[in-house]
């Protein structure tokens, strides 16, 4: 319960600071009268308030509650934890940097596969290495082509969550 009132705490302390912050970071979304219509440059930092409250939550639960959402903390399963925070903190990075240096689509593309390349060797969890579908009652082995599957599977998922915004 302390962790939820240090987050509402902290995030009040970034609410309120919110201008400073943006002049630190420099990152900002600017007007361009084609597809953004706003009339001033406004501040992109709600991925930087997600990402430090997850990166808070994360070690609460590391550190307090020896877990890592699901999994049990162990030695055994240290390279997946590593593997999915590689995931996360590179696909931050990532788009941190792409707001600020506007990066071309196929180097996006590129640093994005070299992040899920790292993370599938770390966690094999993550690999989609076979899979079903409901109207056909056979399992469908991807042998070899696992990994290009996995890839173009994650790519596909975080494609669609960009146009969710």
């Amino acid at each position: 319960m302390l962790i939820f009132f240090f987050l509402i705490f902290l995030n009040l302390l970034i609410i309120l600071n919110l201008s400073k912050l943006a002049n630190i970071i420099n990152i900002y979304d600017v007007p361009d009268k084609k597809l953004k219509l706003h009339k001033k440059r406004v501040p992109i930092l709600g991925g930087l308030i997600f990402f430090i409250n997850l990166l808070f939550l994360i070690f609460y639960q590391l550190i307090f509650l020896d877990k890592f959402f699901f999994l049990e903390l162990n030695l055994y399963k240290m390279k997946d934890i590593v593997g999915i925070l590689v995931l996360i903190i590179g696909f931050f990075i990532l788009g941190i940097y792409d707001d600020k240096y506007n990066l071309t689509p196929i180097k996006k593309i590129i640093y994005t596969i070299i992040f899920i390349i790292i993370s599938t060797s770390l966690n094999k969890t993550l690999e989609v290495s076979q899979f079903s579908i409901s109207f056909y009652n056979y399992k469908i082995f991807l042998n070899q082509f696992y990994l290009v599957f996995t890839i173009f599977c994650i790519l596909i998922f975080l494609n669609s969550l960009n146009f969710y915004d």
